[in-house]
Order: C-alpha cells, then structure tokens, then sequence
C-alpha cells in the first residue's frame, strides 16, 4: 500500500515540475536558470548594465560562418567550444552569451564600449564571469 503512495506522489510532483517548465517556455531546469538569471538585465544598453550581475565581463568578435543552404551565422563551433572550456575550466558562475553590438566611440572602458543594437552592429560572444581568475585564465587561452 505504501509502495503506491510513494508512487502516485512522485507522479504528482513530476507532473507539477513539468508543467512549471512549461509554462515558462523552457525544457530542462538548466535551461529555466539560464533564461532567468536574476544576475542579467535583457533590456538594451551597454554590455556593464546588462551583466550586472557578474563581474567580470570578455567580449570576443564571432566570426562568420558559411551554413550553405541555410546561410551566414556566427560561428556555432567555437560557440560550443567557449561553452564547453567554460564548463571544464571555470570554478565560478558563467554565462556565454551571443550578442548583435556595435561599438560606443563615447566612452574608454572596454566593455563598456559595447551596446547592444537592434539595427546593424556585428556579432560577438559575450562571456560573463563572477570570479577574476576565470577571466583571465580564458582571456590567456582564448586572445
């Protein structure tokens, strides 16, 4: 008896996580952190504000790449690649990040030279760090 108890509870709470996921639109609880992240700001700006949450902040241009039959993009390759060095060598939160920017001539800090643009602009990774050794462990291997 009690072995169908258990049972019919986790169906209940399997069913209330799955529809939880799918009412936010996302498949996987990795996926629902990642598009929720309390640390990023999705409105427009400069590349600072919109990561606010993390400290650390390397923008890298992607390079282009022909798709044949269904077109130019950004280098998806090296997007898996950044994503999966991250993932071996990071001891921090991280977040890598595809963004259409264009450059602000106004200002002198590095990353915050970069806004994001709806119109125009070029395609850059954007790898967000928490910690300092991270960032400059990828920026030795990656610039």
């Amino acid at each position: 008896m009690l072995n169908w108890i258990a049972r019919i509870k986790r169906h209940i709470e399997a069913y209330r996580e799955r529809s939880f996921l799918d009412k936010h639109n996302v498949s996987s609880w990795e996926e629902y952190h990642y598009v929720y992240d309390p640390d990023v700001n999705k409105s427009f700006g400069t590349v600072d504000t919109q990561y606010h949450g993390y400290g650390y902040v390397t923008v890298i241009r992607a390079e282009l790449k022909d798709y044949g039959f269904h077109g130019v993009d950004f280098d998806q390759d090296r997007y898996k690649e950044i994503k999966q060095w991250c993932q071996d060598n990071c001891t921090g939160k991280f977040r890598v990040d595809v963004k259409t920017l264009k450059r602000d001539k106004n200002t002198i800090l590095k990353s915050s030279t970069y806004i994001t643009s709806i119109q125009g602009g070029t395609e850059y990774f954007v790898i967000a760090f928490k910690e300092r050794n991270d960032q400059l462990l990828f920026e030795m291997v990656w610039q």
